[in-house]
């Protein structure tokens, strides 16, 4: 059977476009960043051979969802000039979003009842005091970014590595072991190069605000190039965990990972961190950490 030439273009495309509007749906809606925490938190149980906490997960994922779903919402108006794309999707929902969050936080209560033990009562407060936080953020402290420099990207930083080692630390009895102390320096170190690159793209309302963002302070190519450097400087408390501490050794699996982002402000450069789409691949890193563990895993007992 013969098939037209543009009806295989045709079918390419559309499933190319199919893949694009499925990664723009879930990063304009907030659930790719909430798999944020959840991919990290997953790594540390496979890395440390603990059994994996669906409850923990579940609450992870949600009090992430709760404050960037507000933000976004809340933001619609300075998004319109730097993120067309996302404001209009999420404008055309934006009656609904009241529904949504307290859908999102049924929910968070919900895993809380089922699954009552003294240690998801911890972290549910816990979980309340970081969305507080998250939120409190958005209504009040992005104005101290006006006279602190990168201070909305050292407390997003801040926040969600405490909000890992809490969830982590909790459930596992160990706030003070060397592994989630390290693991946790390391996150920190990841969420605040994510946070700086993804800055970039608020460059020009950031700096109609006057926020002091480190793009804002110092300029589009200077930020790629403290990005390369900090990117180096990360793989730091994975490697002093190892070989000082004798971590667990497949901890050593995820610095190649580093790779992944290197390429992908390596395309911003030649792009100039335009379009949109290229930002999105930047949350893809975390959800191969626990394959990329799961697999090592695997080969390392294979040999």
């Amino acid at each position: 059977m013969n098939v037209n030439k543009n009806e295989q273009s045709y079918v390419s495309l559309s499933g190319k476009n199919l893949i694009f509007k499925s990664f723009d749906w879930l990063y304009y809606n907030g659930h790719l960043t909430a798999m944020r925490p959840v991919a990290i938190l997953l790594t540390m149980m496979l890395i440390y051979g603990d059994r994996v906490s669906i409850q923990s997960l579940g609450i992870a994922y949600l009090i992430t969802l709760i404050v960037y779903s507000y933000d976004r919402v809340r933001g619609l108006d300075e998004d319109r000039v730097t993120n067309a794309q996302r404001s209009e999707h999420l404008s055309r929902k934006r009656k609904y979003y009241p529904y949504l969050l307290s859908l999102y936080l049924v929910a968070l209560a919900v895993i809380v009842l089922l699954y009552a033990t003294a240690e998801l009562i911890v972290l549910a407060m816990s979980a309340m005091v970081l969305v507080t936080i998250g939120i409190f953020y958005t209504t009040s402290l992005k104005s101290v970014t006006k006279h602190i420099p990168a201070f909305k990207t050292i407390l997003i930083a801040s926040e969600w590595a405490t909000t890992i080692v809490l969830l982590y630390g909790i459930f596992y009895h160990s706030f003070t072991s060397i592994f989630t102390l390290m693991f946790g320096v390391f996150i920190f170190f990841k969420l605040f190069i994510s946070s700086v690159f993804f800055d970039i793209k608020d460059t020009e309302s950031d700096r109609q605000q006057g926020l002091k963002t480190i793009p804002v302070l110092i300029g589009y190519k200077n930020t790629l190039n403290l990005l390369k450097l900090l990117l180096i400087i990360s793989l730091l408390p994975i490697v002093i965990g190892v070989f000082i501490f004798s971590q667990p050794k497949l901890t050593l699996l995820l610095l190649p990972f580093d790779i992944i982002f290197y390429m992908i402000i390596r395309v911003a450069e030649s792009n100039e961190g335009k379009p949109l789409k290229y930002y999105i691949p930047a949350h893809l890193e975390y959800m191969l950490w626990p394959l990329g563990i799961m697999i090592g895993t695997i080969v390392i007992k294979v040999l």
